[in-house]
């Protein structure tokens, strides 16, 4: 119904046969549910978007998860729902995005060492920045090793 595009593993699809499929969001929408269906930990509003354990932050973008650094997903196969909210420290979400200029969301910063440059994942990914995932042969994006640098250091 969005219209996302995903690879079945990098979005926890364990088996999908011949026929329509609809994304998290999607299968809420169909439920006639009215509820807020935004990342909570960026600024964008589309993209494939997983549930969290969290009441407040609901949902969260299948990147996002993988790239803030006290994120997860409570089943690494389906990925979901997107655990580790109450772990993200709270100035992590006062820190200022480098191309939105937010100070809201999640930012993440930079790898390099000695620089603090902050952006939202989406924000950075829009605007170039090098955001590496080293992932495990036969593993899903819940194994990856994230990190991310900002265009001075990509």
């Amino acid at each position: 119904m969005c219209s996302v595009v995903v690879h079945q593993a990098c979005y926890g699809i364990l088996r999908h046969d011949s026929g329509p499929w609809h994304c998290d969001a999607c299968v809420v929408r169909q439920s006639g549910t009215i509820e807020s269906l935004r990342c909570s930990y960026c600024p964008r509003a589309d993209g494939a978007i997983k549930r969290t354990d969290n009441e407040e932050r609901k949902w969260c973008h299948v990147l996002c998860a993988v790239m803030i650094p006290e994120l997860g997903f409570g089943d690494v196969q389906l990925l979901m729902p997107v655990t580790g909210a109450a772990a993200v420290p709270k100035a992590r979400w006062r820190l200022p995005c480098n191309f939105c200029k937010q100070r809201s969301y999640a930012p993440i910063q930079c790898a390099e060492k000695r620089c603090c440059t902050s952006y939202h994942v989406s924000c950075a990914r829009e605007n170039g920045c090098k955001l590496n995932l080293v992932m495990q042969p036969d593993a899903g994006p819940a194994a990856a090793q994230a990190s991310s640098f900002c265009l001075k250091h990509g």
